[in-house]
């Protein structure tokens, strides 16, 4: 019984580390994007929706594999979110750009 404790605290505290770094680099991007980029919040909206679907893919994988988190899904939520936000912003302005 012991060693399932210490395998839940030792991957809860692996989760808690990665969820924190993932917050503190969403936080700047959600506050500096609307200010920096001036496009009537097409790209501002992208990286909103980009974010809900970062964090329900997160809760998934902490659903799915909360007591034995592999390297990928650390890795996956600590960094997973810059590459979606970046492929939404250019896709959201790549689609304004065809429609004009």
């Amino acid at each position: 019984m012991p060693t399932s404790i210490v395998n839940d605290s030792a991957s809860s505290r692996a989760y808690r580390r990665a969820i924190w770094t993932a917050v503190g680099l969403q936080v700047p991007i959600a506050l500096l994007l609307p200010i920096v980029v001036l496009d009537r919040g097409r790209s501002s909206a992208a990286a909103g929706y980009a974010l809900i679907g970062f964090w329900l893919s997160v809760a998934l994988i902490t659903y799915r594999r909360r007591g034995a988190p592999t390297r990928g899904d650390l890795r996956y939520i600590r960094w997973g979110h810059l590459p979606l936000v970046f492929a939404a912003v250019y896709f959201a302005n790549w689609l304004a750009y065809l429609s004009v």
